[in-house]
């Protein structure tokens, strides 16, 4: 599986991962993470448990900030997610503000790695 490139950013703790099939909500994630986080660069990826993997396994990227989102992911799934490596789990909802406090919380991750 190919890895993204970041070496266009600025700085690598600037950056925040967020994996999700449905281009809907990644497209409200953006507008989201735009009006609130404005200073980091999100990255959406559709791929799921199988990036989220091979993303861990790079030493470059190991501290790179992931949330994982599923509409209707297991309780074994979403333990998977943690031990793969991801430091949130959303379930799809309209909550706004739910969504915008997770996104807060990975750029507090981004941060701790700069």
């Amino acid at each position: 599986m190919a890895l993204p490139s970041f070496e266009s950013l600025q700085s690598p703790s600037d950056v925040v991962c967020l994996v999700d099939d449905d281009a809907d909500y990644r497209l409200l994630v953006e507008i989201v993470f735009k009006r609130y986080m404005p200073s980091y660069s999100l990255r959406l990826f559709t791929s799921g448990q199988n990036f989220l993997d091979a993303l861990k396994k790079q030493p470059h990227y190991r501290s790179l900030p992931v949330v994982m989102m599923s509409a209707d992911a297991s309780h074994s799934e979403i333990t998977s997610f943690y031990e793969a490596g991801a430091i949130s789990y959303l379930s799809k909802q309209a909550d706004v503000n739910r969504l915008k406090d997770t996104l807060l919380l990975a750029c507090q991750h981004a941060n701790k790695r700069g």
